[in-house]
């Protein structure tokens, strides 16, 4: 098969510099590899023959389908059937609209193949006609010095020159002139007569390119009269295009009559250029003549004038001999010759000048070509020769010539050469004439001058205002006014003659008495005076408008004045555009226009040519001075204007209040009858001039509103309307529907979207009125009435449609091309409008129509499918691109499937999209549309992204599918490959590294790629991605521009705008692929990028170039838009980079390699700068975008960056200064960023205090911020105040790390633990305050996008974005208001613990700003309310670590803390009056979002419950620190809450949850400060007091018969886990169903050999239980008597103190009624031995290379530091342990001898207890001994977090006296020789 050739549609594209290939070398590359087909042109397509039919025939690779086919058609065609076969193929590439399926099938159906054979011949007929129009190009252009491509063309075209160009173009007009039309018999069936009209039709325009190439190329041929002679024998033969072999056929069609006029004309045009005339003209003719063959050649000569002997019939004829004429007259001035008289007044006869008149002003003539600028030269040259030799009255009627010249003047080449070489040639005394008539004779001057001020306004206005006479007839003055002078024919004037008096608008005009006048007869008519008076014209015109004024208000309007104001209005309509300057001079009579208007609005025939002309005026004053024309159209009625103010955007769209006014009134009673409309068409460009001048302008209210008022009159009276109209003229129905569009597309563009506000003057409060904008109004009209269906009407027009209007005209050019602005203009509103439609609304009906409408075509393809379907046209890229970027928009903003809707044609278009993206030289901006439109699919629409990736099984061959089918292998996931119709093979050819910046990969198609594969791996189209990580050199393709420098863009820098953005979709690209595969499975190609990037320091450059770029931009867009905001460049590359650092920053991010300190230092001094820089200008809304992102990525980085943290101190006054500028600005959007910064500020202080520095902030800075934080925190009332506005999409008020699960020290006891240090302000706390709000991406309207994957990130990589369904519903508030005074509490909290020691320096402070007060009564109403959890706690921290002061704590109970708080507690625990505290239920719980991907630790989540432990410890710390001043607060809260601490206390038997057990810890501390006022609790409590150290001691039997047990312990925890709730019942009956060695499993030792190791949960389970042991062992202590008072003091009442504990020595059990035991406390100290015993066979454990399994160290505070060493996890504290040893012996030793001392105590149970606890106590005691001898701590006192443990000299001795003596011989072991001189004295 023939290799497929390139379309000459193509190559038009090419080389006229609209495709991508633009470089001067390929363009010359191009025109040479095509130099055969230009030079031959239509003759390179050969006849049909044989031999071409054998030779397809020989072709194996042709299918005998497409044989016959091909055959069929080489015949209807007469076209070689080599070339047919290749022209087939390029019109299956390029206008196919099917795919290879179907062309089979239509191959195979007879009557499909006909139809197909007409497309093809349709196709063949366009390519004819490109082929020409790309060598007329050519030509056009080569001579032009300006145009890029001169150098190429130039030597192109001389290349033709030499190989006969002009005999091969003139070849081919003779074989078209003369090929007969085909017919049935010589072309088959489908040659019907039809088509044969239509193959004549085509043959016409064919001769017409021909014609005007020919004039292209003669123009520029030094001797054009060498063709002379040839071409006029050749064109008399043929009749000047009249003599067509089928001009039979042509009789009754238009167009044709118009073909052939048109031929005529160029024929004549060109016999004219060959005479050279236009050399004649210049001031040198004697050189010129010799020059010219015609005079020099006699034979020349002669032979040509017998050719002209023969002419005289035809009107074209008439400049042919006219011209001969002239020639003659300047050749031979002296001789006459009556033959030369003949042809002279042949050609007047033939009406010569209006044959050339019309010939130009035909619509062929009428564009902006240069064939057009040469026929009006070659007319302008015969003309002024003409006027020059002839006079003006002798050559016919001065109207024609008059018509004719302002026609030629009209140009603005010609008109610039009449003012600078021509002003005393020809047409100028044609002017002169014209000036010595007026104002008798009005019109031809002023056609003349408004001609003339295309290029010369000055001159028009200086001309015009020193007009030389004034003419009128003698008639107009009285004989006594005039006498004559003496001198034949000369007059005077005897007193002043008033023309016009003075009036209204002008100051009369008056010809002063004496002026002499010369009497002027005329053949015809009456005589006239010419008065030599100097006058200025435009005062004239002034008062002609004034009088026309006074005429309307008497009804006297007459023709001749409606006329003449036409033609002023038009003159000066004319000056006014080419020069504006002149403006200031010319306002008399320009403000004369109201008036007028005004005027003819009340007539009831208005002439509507003035009216027109007079809003045309206006509508060019309003390009330039648009507040003026307003105001003064204002005092008119003649806008539609209302006196409402909307502020209701459906009651402005209604129309209700809105006046038509005068133009409503001329519409309607004028307009539409008649069926013109020439007042609509200025009134809409004068709109659209007063939209655009007014938009950036201040506009009152009133304006606004009366402008609105104009374009809802234009969508609902004129669009919405338009095409139901009657029309006389069809052209005028184009004009208003494109009008139309065109204001509401300024509208929608160039208005801005803010509403215009005013102050009420009305109201005593002068409330604000806030209006409706003329945008929401125009969007609102068009979504929701009948203007919408009008819109979606003209874009579902098709492309059928318009491709029929090009054969029929022949070319693009015309109504084409109109038809495509029009359809252009539609599609781009339409995607305008789905972009600013308002965002949750319901789908409005245009939304409807365009998901459900049909255009109502045979097929009904969807409305869709049609606009996608404007991918076929060709001619007009721009076209094609809309309607791909309206079907991204849809793909994005629409609830629809764009694949449904194209139905079976999604394949066709499919591979058309393809084709045209992989077309090397396809225009880029359409190639970067489609690309854009793919990203989207991929985003939103899988379908047909799936369809356009084409994804395919992979092909195994058959030995493997052999083997694979009889190994019965396991089902495996089928491989996939590329299909061979992919996007991604040109995506993937597109972005090769020696292709970019190439013009195969220029910037922004290198972006749009890189997008699409951004969207490919945010949706994580796994298949996709395999695929391409396996193409080679794929990652070096995609990171190769991040090794590329760039500088700051300036000004229209769009290519480096365009890199930017592709710099950011590589940085998001890398940072998703390592989150996605991990570090260990990263491709070896992406990990050598990483350290490439990290040996060239590209991380340190992109830090510092991101710097430069918010800085160059600091102070931009402070009017700018949200949609806009969202594509700058600066913003994207900061997302990409902040996502790539989150990446790096995270477990994900190890490959990455940003792991030099320095680096991360100079990153994060970037960012902190970079902040500081941007708030200097926070009125704009990028520096607040920006100050946005780089917040949250600064705090996210630091939480993260530890190590950096030090380094980062410096920034600390820096950022007080940030956050100081915040609170100055106004705007929402800084709410995330002040809270975002205050976060960062608090964590640089916890670092810091961490760091035990002694230098921060100063005083001065904390007395700065202390307001700031305060200010802040007033906002929390919008915690728990009912918004005005729900939201359904709300968030967490809580900030949350970036990446760190670091909530704020929950849970974090502020009270000592019995036998540790009171003080807790140097505890270390868990990142308290590194917070920061859920980052949220800025593309909020649009699904995805560019900055779509950011918030996916943020939360795969614990970012804090919240579960919609898991917040509260009844909660709506706004995020960034919930935010920021929760930092701030925070923030205060370290500003206060910084400076502890100074508490006099910032109480003052608190109590100056009431900050006490506030933070009470907004906790009271938080908690009342249940909302504003997160505010509530970090208050709750706030207060807990002021209560550790004194003073502080004080002033905590001053502010009354319990009465804000205790009775608000209740609501927190109680639902619906049950208090029951469930065993896994959380209140109002708001859990943060974890990916599955990667697991961090799990994250303590708050809950109302958790609240209310919060302040169970506030009140605890309260009572440590005030003590007694204290106690009647703390006696009320347990008052108050005893129900809810006894119920704790019993609900960890049944539910050991993480919750539960806190809840329980921070209980029984409180209860353990309470039990030091044991005294005023029992007087105040006495019964509650009983019940509750019953409770308490059953919490203590609970908690031993728990840890005891852990293998019972997980299985409970287990059941916990999937929320199952126990009864006591249902636990002893699980005791009874439990395995015997499972309920005696009381050991480490037991549970290790019964099952594997004991699970870490159950192990932290049994942590938290031994603490809450020792905390109920220790408030226990206080209710036993002194163990050394009861030695002594035998007089002891021993009945004052209870009796804690049974008698009873068995371990204890669970789901069972008995009480605590001595064997509790038994159990209790042994169990406690053995932990001491299994912790230090896990300090003694092999190190990690030798241990099998390591695991993993957790977070431990400074006292762990020890343990944290070993490599195993050890949750337990030593320390505790001891304590409960020591609290359980001490209970046991005190209680047994208050059971000895009862009196009742019968003896034998005296025996017992002494027995079992000497038993008991004795071998604890060698327990011990064997513990301490192993190296085990000396005594409990020594078993502190910060004193190490002592090991035991006499470790060596194992005796009983060895042991015995360790008790005596160490000081810390005194207590345990208490407890061995107990058993030996009291026991025996």
């Amino acid at each position: 098969m023939a290799p497929v050739t390139s379309s000459n549609q193509e190559l038009l594209q090419i080389i006229s510099g609209l495709s991508a290939i633009q470089t001067p070398v390929l363009i010359q590359e191009e025109l040479k590899s095509h130099r055969r087909q230009f030079l031959e042109g239509l003759l390179s397509y050969k006849e049909n023959s044989s031999s071409s039919e054998t030779k397809l025939k020989g072709d194996k690779n042709v299918s005998k389908l497409e044989l016959n086919f091909l055959l069929r058609l080489s015949k209807f065609l007469d076209l070689d059937a080599v070339q047919c076969q290749e022209l087939f193929e390029c019109y299956l590439l390029n206008a196919f609209r099917g795919t290879g399926q179907q062309l089979q099938s239509i191959l195979k159906d007879d009557r499909s193949i006909q139809a197909l054979m007409l497309k093809v011949w349709e196709y063949y007929q366009g390519e004819r006609v490109l082929l020409l129009h790309s060598l007329k190009h050519v030509l056009t252009f080569y001579r032009d010095q300006d145009h890029p491509y001169q150098v190429q063309y130039t030597e192109f075209v001389e290349g033709l020159q030499r190989a006969g160009l002009l005999d091969k173009l003139l070849d081919q007009y003779q074989k078209i002139f003369g090929t007969l039309t085909p017919n049935r018999e010589n072309r088959g069936p489908l040659m019907t007569e039809r088509q044969s009209i239509k193959w004549s039709i085509q043959s016409l325009r064919e001769q017409c390119e021909l014609l005007e190439i020919i004039l292209l190329y003669v123009r520029e041929m030094p001797d054009p009269s060498s063709k002379l002679l040839q071409l006029a024998k050749m064109f008399k033969q043929q009749g000047f295009g009249t003599r067509q072999p089928y001009r039979h056929l042509l009789d009754a069609e238009d167009m044709a009559h118009r073909l052939t006029d048109r031929i005529g004309f160029l024929n004549t045009l060109l016999l004219i250029e060959c005479m050279d005339l236009y050399p004649l003209l210049g001031e040198e003719q004697d050189e010129s003549l010799q020059a010219n063959k015609l005079f020099t050649d006699q034979k020349l000569a002669k032979d040509f004038q017998v050719v002209l002997h023969s002419l005289g019939s035809l009107p074209a004829h008439g400049p042919i001999l006219l011209a001969y004429v002239v020639f003659h007259s300047v050749a031979r001035p002296d001789q006459t010759s009556p033959l030369v008289q003949k042809f002279g007044q042949q050609a007047m006869q033939l009406k010569v000048f209006q044959y050339m008149h019309e010939g130009l002003t035909s619509n062929q003539m009428g564009d902006n070509t240069l064939v057009s600028a040469m026929c009006h030269s070659i007319v302008y040259a015969l003309l002024s020769l003409v006027l020059t030799i002839f006079q003006e009255d002798t050559v016919g009627g001065s109207k024609e010539l008059v018509d004719l010249a302002a026609q030629l003047l009209k140009q603005e080449h010609l008109c610039e050469e009449f003012w600078t070489t021509d002003v005393e040639g020809g047409l100028s005394v044609m002017l002169q004439s014209a000036v010595s008539r007026f104002p008798m004779d009005f019109s031809p001057l002023l056609k003349l001058l408004s001609a003339l001020s295309t290029e010369g306004s000055k001159q028009v206005f200086e001309f015009v205002e020193q007009l030389p006479s004034y003419t009128e007839p003698l008639d107009n003055n009285r004989s006594e006014d005039i006498e004559s002078t003496g001198r034949k024919g000369v007059w005077k004037l005897l007193a002043n003659k008033v023309v016009f008096m003075s009036g209204k608008h002008c100051k009369g005009f008056v010809i002063p008495m004496g002026t002499l006048g010369e009497l002027i007869h005329q053949p015809e008519g009456p005589p006239l005076i010419r008065w030599a008076v100097e006058f200025n014209g435009w005062q004239l015109f002034q008062c002609l408008i004034d009088w026309l004024i006074l005429s309307i208000s008497k009804g006297n309007l007459s023709e001749i004045q409606s006329r003449q104001v036409t033609e002023i209005m038009n003159l000066l309509t004319q000056v006014l555009e080419s020069d504006w300057s002149i403006s200031a001079r010319l306002q008399p009579i320009m403000g004369c226009i109201y008036p007028l208007i005004s005027s003819l609005c009340v007539v009831p025939n208005p002439p509507l040519t003035l009216l027109a002309s007079c809003i045309k005026c206006l509508a060019v004053m309003a390009d330039n001075d648009a507040q003026h024309v307003w105001q003064s159209l204002q005092q008119t009625t003649f806008l539609p204007h209302t006196g409402n103010v909307y502020t209701q955007v459906a009651e402005a769209v209604s129309g209700a209040g809105i006046l038509p006014a005068d133009y409503g009134k001329i519409l309607c009673q004028h307009e539409m009858t008649c069926g013109s409309y020439p007042v609509t068409l200025e009134f809409l460009k004068l709109v659209k001039a007063l939209l655009k001048g007014l938009a950036g302008e201040n506009v009152s209210l009133a304006t606004s509103q009366d402008l609105l008022a104009c374009v809802i009159f234009v969508q609902k009276e004129i669009f919405a309307n338009f095409q139901k109209w009657r029309y006389a003229n069809f052209t005028h129905m184009e004009q208003v529907g494109q009008l139309s569009l065109e204001v509401c597309h300024t509208v929608l563009h160039v208005l801005p979207i803010l509403r215009v506000t005013e102050e009420s003057q009305t109201d005593a409060d002068r409330k604000e009125i806030q209006s409706v904008s003329i945008r929401e109004a125009c969007v609102h009209a068009f979504l929701h009435t009948s203007a919408g269906e009008a819109l979606l009407a003209i874009a579902g027009t098709g492309v059928d449609t318009l491709e029929q209007k090009i054969i029929e005209q022949g070319s693009f050019d015309g109504a084409a091309e109109r038809l495509s602005q029009l359809i252009k203009l539609s599609l781009s509103i339409l995607n305008r409008l789905l972009l600013l439609k308002p965002a949750n609304r319901p789908p409005c009906p245009l939304e409807h129509y365009l998901t459900s409408h049909t255009t109502g075509l045979p097929h009904q393809p969807h409305l869709i499918a049609v606009m996608a379907s404007y991918i076929y046209h060709r001619h007009d890229p721009r076209l094609s691109t809309l309607a791909t970027l309206l079907l991204r928009r849809l793909a994005l903003a629409a609830p629809m499937s764009i694949f449904g809707c194209l139905g079976n044609q999604a394949a066709a278009l499919r591979d058309m999209y393809l084709s045209r993206l992989q077309t090397h030289s396809e225009n880029v901006r359409l190639k970067v549309g489609i690309l854009e439109f793919l990203t989207a699919a991929v985003e939103t629409q899988p379908g047909l992204s799936e369809l356009f990736l084409n994804l395919e099984p992979a092909k195994k061959d058959s030995k493997d599918q052999a083997s694979t089918s009889t190994a019965r292998a396991p089902v495996q996931q089928k491989e996939m490959t590329l299909g061979k119709i992919s996007c991604l093979h040109a995506v993937l050819d597109i972005i090769e590294e020696p292709k970019q910046g190439t013009t195969h990969c220029p910037p922004d198609l290198h972006c749009a790629a890189l997008g699409l594969l951004r969207a490919l791996w945010h949706d994580c189209r796994e298949t996709a991605l395999t695929l391409l990580r396996k193409r080679p050199k794929f990652w070096q393709n995609v990171a190769a521009p991040l090794f590329q420098d760039l500088p700051v863009p300036e000004g229209e820098a769009n290519a480096v705008r365009c890199q930017i953005k592709t710099v950011a979709h590589a940085f998001l690209i890398l940072a998703l692929e390592c989150f996605y595969v991990g570090n260990n499975t990263l491709d070896d190609g992406l990990q050598n990028i990483f350290q490439k990037l990290k040996d060239k320091n590209r991380y340190v450059y992109w830090s510092q170039y991101l710097c430069e770029l918010l800085e160059s931009n600091d102070g931009h867009g402070q009017d700018i838009e949200e949609y806009l905001l969202r594509e700058h460049e600066v913003l994207v590359l900061l997302q990409g980079w902040r996502m790539f650092l989150l990446v790096a920053a995270s477990q994900s991010g190890n490959a990455i390699q940003l792991t030099d300190v320095k680096t991360k230092c100079s990153i994060l001094n970037g960012i902190a700068m970079a902040i500081h820089n941007q708030t200097e200008f926070l009125s704009s809304v990028f520096n607040a975008k920006a100050c946005s992102l780089l917040t949250g990525l600064y705090l996210a980085l630091l939480t993260r960056w530890k190590s950096c943290q030090n380094s980062q101190w410096k920034h600390a006054e820096a950022f007080v200064s940030v956050i100081e500028k915040y609170a100055d600005a106004e705007q929402g959007v800084l709410q995330r960023s002040q809270s975002a910064v205050m976060a960062t500020l608090t964590t640089l202080l916890q670092d810091h205090r961490k760091q035990d520095r002694e230098k921060g902030l100063s005083i001065e800075t904390i007395e700065t911020l202390l307001p700031l934080v305060c200010v802040a925190m007033q906002q929390s009332t919008t915690l728990y105040n009912k918004p005005n506005t729900t939201t359904t999409n709300t968030s967490s008020n809580i900030p949350t790390t970036h990446g760190t699960p670091t909530t704020p020290r929950r849970q974090r006891s502020t009270m000592d633990t019995p036998g540790r240090n009171r003080s807790t302000m140097d505890t270390p706390r868990r990142n308290r305050s590194t917070m920061d709000t859920p980052s949220r991406s800025l593309l909020s309207e649009q699904p995805s996008g560019v900055f779509g994957d950011v918030s996916m990130m943020e939360e795969s990589v614990g970012l804090g974005k919240l579960e919609e369904n898991q917040v509260d519903v009844e909660e709506p508030v706004n995020k960034h208001k919930q935010s920021l005074p929760v930092v701030a509490a925070y923030l205060l909290d370290e500003l206060l613990l910084a400076e502890k020691d100074q508490v006099s320096a910032w109480m003052p402070l608190l109590r100056q700003h009431s900050v006490l007060p506030l933070l009470l009564s907004t906790l009271q109403d938080c908690m009342q309310a249940q909302k504003g959890i997160h505010y509530v706690e970090a208050v709750l921290l706030l207060l807990t670590d002021l209560a550790t002061i004194e003073e502080s704590a004080e002033s905590v109970r001053i502010g009354g803390l319990t009465q804000h708080t205790c009775l608000a507690l209740l609501h927190l625990y109680q639902q619906n009056g049950d208090s029951k505290l469930a065993a896994n239920t959380r209140i109002k719980d708001l859990k943060v979002d974890k990916p599955k991907q990667h697991q961090h630790q799990p994250q303590e989540v708050i809950s109302w419950p958790g609240i209310y432990r919060l302040c169970v410890s506030l009140n605890t710390s309260m009572l440590a620190t005030l003590h007694h001043a204290y106690l009647t607060d703390a006696l009320n809260f347990f008052g108050v809450h005893r129900e809810r601490i006894v119920q704790c206390l019993e609900s960890v038997q049944l539910n050991q949850s993480q919750a539960c057990l806190l809840e329980a810890q921070a209980t029984t501390l409180f209860l353990y400060q309470m039990a030091h006022y044991k005294q005023d609790w029992r007087f105040h409590m006495p019964t509650e007091l009983d019940h509750l150290l019953g409770r308490l001691t059953q919490l203590c039997h609970t908690c031993v018969a728990l840890i005891m047990r852990p293998r019972l312990l997980q299985r409970l925890l287990e059941m916990s886990a999937r929320r199952v709730e126990l009864v006591p019942q249902q636990l002893s009956h699980m005791m009874r169903s439990t395995p015997v060695g499972l309920q005696r499993q009381v050991s480490f030792e037991q549970a290790e050999v019964d099952g594997a190791q004991t699970d870490p949960k159950v192990m932290k389970t049994q942590a938290k239980l031994l603490v809450i042991l020792n905390q109920s062992l220790s408030a226990l202590r206080y209710f036993s008597p002194d163990l050394l008072e009861l030695l002594l003091n035998q007089s002891m009442t021993v009945s004052d103190y209870p009796i804690l504990f049974e008698l009873g020595f068995s371990a204890p059990a669970l789901g069972q009624d008995t009480p605590a035991t001595f064997g509790t406390f038994l159990s209790a100290v042994n169990m406690s031995i053995e932990f001491l015993n299994k912790m230090e066979g896990i300090r003694n454990a092999p190190s990690p290379s030798k241990s099998p399994t390591k695991a993993p160290t957790s977070r431990l505070g400074s006292k762990e530091k020890k343990d944290a060493e070993s490599p195993l996890e050890n949750p337990f504290d030593r320390s505790v342990l001891f304590l409960i040893m020591e609290s359980g012996i001490w209970l046991i030793m005190t209680q047994g001898l208050r059971c000895l001392k009862e009196t009742n105590l019968p003896l034998r149970d005296r025996q017992l207890l002494k027995r079992e606890l000497s038993t008991e106590l004795s071998t604890f005691l060698h327990e011990l001994q064997r513990y301490f001898r192993r190296g085990g701590p000396a005594s409990p006192s020594s078993a502190s977090p910060s004193t190490s443990i002592l090991r035991n000299p006499l470790s060596a001795s194992g005796s009983k006296s060895s042991l015995h003596s360790s008790f005596s011989d160490q000081q810390e072991q005194v207590f345990f020789r208490v407890l061995q001189m107990f058993i030996q004295q009291i026991l025996r």
